[in-house]
């Protein structure tokens, strides 16, 4: 039921009820601008030291925070795909992020290429694997 339809239009509690909204909005209005301005400086002091990569993940991180998440660093991997230049090193708080050179998300190989000759082989090897688990059974 909602509460809102129990009161009256024009009575004392509606217009308690609206100057409530309206202060609430204007808070959350404020916060908003407060925290994008917070944002822009990190983001700026990010571009100043030249590490653009680091001041993404730190934004990104940050508006996790606000939805009460948070990134686990020792759950957190660096995939670089065509890298050229030296490696860099991302930080999440204190702690540096893992580089590895491939990884398995929902069952498929992904690699820095992006090519698919590596997610084929990686199915070979385990189709092997299972076929020779199972000779055993077929002997009988």
């Amino acid at each position: 039921m909602d509460s809102r339809k129990l009161i009256p239009p024009g009575s004392e509690y509606d217009e308690e009820r609206k100057q409530i909204r309206s202060r609430l909005t204007k808070s959350l209005r404020n916060d908003r601008e407060q925290w994008w301005a917070t944002e822009a400086k990190e983001m700026e002091k990010a571009a100043t030291i030249g590490n653009t990569k680091q001041g993404l993940l730190l934004a990104l991180s940050n508006n996790a925070r606000m939805f009460g998440m948070r990134f686990s660093p020792s759950k957190c991997k660096l995939l670089l795909q065509d890298w050229p230049m030296s490696t860099p090193e991302l930080r999440l708080g204190s702690e540096v992020v893992e580089r590895v050179d491939n990884f398995t998300y929902l069952g498929s190989l992904i690699s820095p290429n992006g090519l698919v000759s590596d997610e084929i082989s990686a199915r070979i090897r385990k189709a092997r694997l299972v076929f020779a688990n199972l000779r055993h059974l077929w002997g009988r």
